[in-house]
């Protein structure tokens, strides 16, 4: 099945469970994967490599994220 030629679909959460399957169905139907999850998910990715498929792996986590020492201020209007 094609009919998700060109599409580029992102999956959050594709380390297991739920995410994994949708990232695997859609990588199937064609669509290339941007699997992204705060654990590791190199086996769904590797096996939509395995069977064909086009991924991108990234690291989703918000722990990483510099804080901000202040507050933007908004001008007013």
């Amino acid at each position: 099945m094609t009919e998700m030629n060109g599409k580029v679909a992102i999956v959050t959460s594709a380390a297991r469970g739920l995410g994994r399957a949708y990232a695997i169905h859609l990588a199937k139907h064609g669509a290339q994967v941007v699997a992204g999850d705060i654990s590791d998910c190199s086996d769904g990715v590797a096996e939509i490599e395995y069977n064909g498929g086009e991924t991108l792996r990234i690291h989703l986590g918000a722990k990483r994220w510099p804080r901000r020492e202040r507050e933007p201020q908004l001008n007013p209007l």
